[in-house]
């Protein structure tokens, strides 16, 4: 007698992958918004978003419908260095500067917020999983522009939050001298996301990078190059969720300011309050 209500309010209370009861939460400083995929398509900006070399989906081409990331934050007044955090359903998150994600101007990448709409699901992430980008893809119109990587492309992605400055966040990350500023700025972007360093930052798909050691120490700087490229030429392990990154994504130049910068806080590590 019991078990047919029982199914009945299962089946209204689990989230259905496009529609509208999925939610991205956006916290501006201020307060915290909930946006549906209704309210996404209704908003002021919103429109079809071509993508030539998709990056959840190497080497299609995708269109999008999608509303400027801009709006979700419109009417609030904030410091443009200061950075917004993303957090994604499957672990991954990071930041990216303020300025860089809400720049408004035809000289620059514009950033999106592409969401699935239920009658149109999008094609699966691999195929032998049921997951896809959605609900909700950070994606980038004309991404040439600002030289967007595809770290800033999150996927899957469950909320947007407005933070303080970088260094004044994420105290722990920053090099000691200047001259390894660039390294940062590369671990930053393409690491950070999957990866803490000294037990900072929110990204939970791989392990932390100098605690209690650093790859540099016990991967060297011969192997750990080789990993960074292409994981599965050191070491055979299908179900890794580290992607390969070509000299096209990371230049020669940026990689080896990263094995320096690594170095660099490993060498420091005993300065830093863990």
């Amino acid at each position: 007698m019991q078990i047919l209500p029982l199914l009945i309010f299962m089946a209204f209370s689990l989230p259905v992958r496009g529609n509208s009861l999925e939610t991205l939460s956006i916290h501006n400083g201020v307060n915290l918004k909930i946006f549906t995929v209704s309210d996404l398509k209704k908003m002021r900006g919103t429109k079809t978003v071509t993508v030539d070399n998709d990056p959840a989906y190497p080497q299609q081409k995708m269109t999008y419908l999608a509303a400027p990331v801009s709006e979700l934050f419109s009417g609030v007044n904030f410091d443009s260095d200061r950075i917004i955090e993303f957090k994604c359903l499957d672990g991954f998150s990071g930041p990216i500067d303020a300025k860089r994600l809400l720049k408004n101007s035809p000289d620059s990448s514009k950033a999106f917020i592409a969401f699935e709409v239920l009658n149109s699901p999008w094609p699966k992430l691999k195929p032998s999983s049921e997951a896809t980008a959605g609900p909700f893809y950070l994606i980038w119109d004309r991404p040439e522009l600002s030289k967007i990587v595809t770290e800033e492309w999150p996927y899957q992605l469950k909320e947007l939050n407005l933070r303080g400055k970088f260094d004044e966040h994420y105290p722990n990350l920053t090099p000691k001298l200047e001259k390894f500023r660039r390294g940062f700025e590369v671990f930053r972007t393409n690491c950070l996301p999957c990866h803490k360093l000294n037990q900072q930052g929110h990204g939970t798909l791989g392990p932390d990078l100098n605690h209690p050691y650093s790859p540099t120490e016990y991967m060297g700087e011969i192997f750990l190059p080789m990993l960074i490229r292409d994981p599965q030429s050191l070491r055979k392990f299908p179900n890794s969720k580290m992607p390969a990154f070509s000299k096209k994504d990371l230049p020669d130049s940026d990689l080896n300011a990263l094995i320096q910068y690594l170095s660099h806080m490993a060498r420091t590590r005993h300065d830093t309050k863990l």
